[in-house]
């Protein structure tokens, strides 16, 4: 049986570090596409399949931030794309409710500053807005 991270003999406490490490161990010893990956960076492979657990508990956590950080990093790497954005934002909503609510937040625009004439938002946006509207009454 095949285990993702944080998974099975893959279990994770909260620092990242591994539940069971000589279970983790002997997990990616007996994984052949993860024992591939590893033993690619000789320094990882020393950490994460020598004797050391210390070493390895280490490597683990660098590994996890690291891949964290990337996950994070790709979540937002569609944010600079307005195609994307704009295939997303497809509920229509109407500026001048938009400038009321920049009011309330001290940004006051005047008549010639209001240049938006057009205004979606993702229907995600528009769903829990909607939930807080519900909840506040």
């Amino acid at each position: 049986m095949t285990y993702a991270m944080g998974e099975g003999p893959y279990a994770l406490n909260e620092d990242d570090t591994a539940v069971d490490p000589v279970g983790f161990r002997e997990a990616l010893l007996n994984d052949a596409d993860k024992l591939k990956i590893i033993e690619s960076d000789e320094e990882l492979a020393k950490a994460m399949l020598g004797e050391d657990t210390g070493a390895m508990q280490r490597a683990l956590k660098r590994l996890m931030t690291v891949s964290r950080n990337a996950a994070e990093a790709e979540s937002h790497s569609d944010m600079h794309s307005n195609e994307i954005m704009r295939a997303r934002c497809t509920v229509p909503r109407d500026p001048t409710v938009l400038y009321q609510g920049m009011l309330r937040a001290g940004l006051q625009y005047g008549p010639s500053f209001r240049l938006l004439s057009q205004v979606w938002i993702p229907e995600s946006l528009d769903a829990k807005q909607r939930a807080d509207q519900a909840n506040a009454r």
